[in-house]
């Protein structure tokens, strides 16, 4: 599994000298993904949304909360990021039936799940 926390792949490396993902990468995926973000006031909300779009074949959830750029990290324990992270990780690396009905439940999360998309 991967989680992507407020950001995403670039579309111009030319700025980032060393960096070689880029989005036709997306289309080799093969582990579970997930993504939070800030909301539309969060930088990296577009670079999230583009890199969305473009995955396919892969079992995505994409999260976001309106809190900006910064999330909840300054919270204890990370915040509500923090919780749906590790809900994510102890349903994706330990099978917890417990950890997997929040995902089940995203509508109370602002969230989209959505099902194994098949590629392109």
């Amino acid at each position: 599994t991967a989680v992507i926390l407020n950001g995403g792949v670039f579309s111009d490396l030319s700025q980032r000298p060393g960096w070689t993902v880029t989005k036709a990468n997306l289309a080799s995926l093969h582990e579970t993904m997930l993504y939070l973000d800030g909301g539309p006031n969060d930088i990296a909300y577009d670079t999230a949304e583009e890199d969305f779009a473009l995955i396919a074949g892969v079992p995505l959830f994409k999260g976001e909360m309106d809190v900006g750029h910064m999330a909840t990290y300054e919270e204890p324990n990370a915040g509500r990021f923090g919780q749906v992270v590790s809900a994510w990780l102890k349903w994706q690396l330990k099978s917890d039936p417990a950890a997997k009905l929040m995902f089940a439940a995203a509508a109370s999360l602002h969230a989209a799940v959505f099902p194994r998309r098949e590629p392109a």
